[in-house]
Formats: C-alpha cells, sequence, structure tokens
C-alpha cells in the first residue's frame, strides 16, 4: 500500500497555492487593472498571498470561492472581519460551506449598499434560493 506522508502533502499543497497565487496575481491585473494599479508584481503577489492565508483561515478552501472572496476583497478591504461587523459571524458558522460563506457575505455587503457588483464572477453566488439566512439572521451559530 502506498503512504503519502504529511510532508508530501504540504509539498502538493504549497504548489498548489503557487500556481493559485500566480493565477490570480495575473487575473487581477488584467480584470481590475485600475484597482491593483498602485501594486507593483511583488506587492500584488503579496496581496494575494495574504488573502489566501484568509481564506484558508476562514475555511474558504477551494479554487472558485477562494478567488471569489479575493475579488471581494478589492473592494471590502483585506481586513473584512474589523471592517464589518457583520463579516466574523459569517466566517464563523461551521453550518456553510465556502461556497455558503461566500455568498453570504455578499449577501450581507449588498445589504449594506456595498459597491460589489463588479466583482461578483460568479452568477450562483447572486441567485439566492432559500439556502442562506436573511442578513439579519446571520450571526454565530
Amino acid at each position: 500500500m502506498l503512504r503519502i506522508k504529511h510532508e508530501q502533502l504540504e509539498h502538493f499543497a504549497d504548489l498548489a497555492r503557487g500556481r493559485f497565487v500566480a493565477i490570480m496575481s495575473t487575473y487581477l491585473r488584467e480584470e481590475f487593472p485600475d484597482r491593483v494599479a498602485s501594486m507593483n508584481d511583488g506587492a500584488l503577489t503579496g496581496w494575494v498571498r495574504s488573502g489566501l492565508a484568509l481564506c484558508e483561515s476562514v475555511g474558504v478552501t477551494s479554487e472558485p470561492e477562494a478567488a471569489q472572496l479575493l475579488m471581494l476583497l478589492l473592494i471590502l478591504g483585506p481586513a473584512l472581519e474589523e471592517r464589518f461587523d457583520w463579516a466574523r459571524p459569517i466566517f464563523r458558522r461551521r453550518d456553510l460551506s465556502a461556497e455558503g460563506k461566500v455568498r453570504a457575505i455578499i449577501v450581507a455587503a449588498r445589504a449594506a449598499g456595498l459597491p460589489i457588483d463588479e466583482v461578483v464572477r460568479y452568477p450562483q453566488y447572486s441567485a439566492l434560493n432559500g439556502e442562506l439566512p436573511a442578513p439579519s439572521e446571520l450571526s454565530e451559530t
């Protein structure tokens, strides 16, 4: 039986993170040039790495959801949990998947009147089909 060591898993995870950071940095530079114009390539890569660390810390680890959350951070700022009192309870919810957390952030940001539509890239995040509670019900569970 083939056994993969923890160190090997970490190595592959690091490779995947590096690939994702490179792809997202290029994507943000191409799709949102005005929003990232103040960052040189090294700074943008650092910003994406930092944003990815936030994603991982709140359980948003699948690439599509991490990419969407990174794009939201362009508008909402990297200190999302400190700036908006509705963000931390969403991120702490154990009953929400990565997609559920991103969708809940979108719902709450829109309810707060924040201009996020330019960065919402996946239509399914905008179409609520009754699985998410209303923003007033988004609290820690």
